[in-house]
């Protein structure tokens, strides 16, 4: 059982946040009721009884305000700040080469700090699956109409929807089977991990597994899901 087993959460917080506009800070440290959007998801990984311990992973100019806000937060579970690479898939790297050597038999979680609202249920059902399947992911079922289009914006197909889904994170695997994921795309020069981790177990052969995703686990993305965001921990706590 997972339970036997050291588990580590890598939180990456690393984007720049252009899609979400203006001059201000990126949107993972935005202050959401109290608390920047990347101190949710740290705590909410505190809080949990499944995780041994944290790596948050940040752009070098952020690295001090962000080992500034670990003690602030005043965190229970060991917690790592390490500066990340250009793009996600060397961040993700990054975090786990802090990985000591009593994680690396365990289990690894990988979670993008634009995402405050990590649940603990989430976190023990994505464990148990990584465990089994050696790798996990949440998602939830596309319920949109897709169309593909050309350069032009003009529709080419519609989709079938049935078996789509989409993904969020955290995402779970076996620390080393992630590791050595990450490794063989270095060597073989793949750069194509934008999204997630599980675009290269997928390439090494390795399903993973989708577990039901939670509609309150947004990602702070654009402005407008930072109002849903106040408006969903308001309504919470009211």
């Amino acid at each position: 059982m997972y339970r036997n087993l050291m588990v580590s959460a890598i939180v990456v917080a690393g984007g720049k946040g252009s899609r979400f506009g203006g001059d201000g800070p990126p949107k993972q440290f935005l202050m959401l009721c109290g608390a920047p959007v990347l101190g949710h998801g740290l705590l909410a990984f505190d809080k949990s009884p499944y995780i041994d311990r944290i790596v948050l992973v940040v752009p070098k100019e952020h690295l001090m305000m962000c080992e500034d806000l670990v003690e602030q937060l005043d965190l229970q579970k060991p917690c790592d700040v390490v500066v990340g690479g250009e793009a996600r898939q060397e961040s993700v790297c990054n975090g786990l080469l802090q990985l000591e050597e009593g994680c690396l038999d365990g289990l690894v979680l990988v979670h993008d700090g634009a995402r405050p609202f990590v649940d603990g249920e989430d976190i023990e059902a994505l464990l148990t699956a990584a465990y089994d399947y050696s790798a996990a992911t949440l998602g939830l079922p596309v319920t949109d109409c897709l169309k593909t289009v050309d350069i032009e914006m003009s529709i080419q197909q519609t989709l079938v929807r049935d078996n789509v889904f989409t993904v969020q994170t955290p995402q779970a695997f076996k620390a080393e089977l992630l590791i050595r994921a990450h490794k063989e795309a270095r060597e073989a020069g793949r750069k194509s991990l934008r999204y997630d981790d599980c675009q290269l177990v997928e390439k090494m052969g390795i399903s993973p597994k989708i577990v039901a995703g939670n509609p309150r686990n947004i990602k702070i993305t654009h402005a407008i899901d930072m109002i849903v965001a106040r408006a969903i921990l308001e309504g919470e706590n009211s």
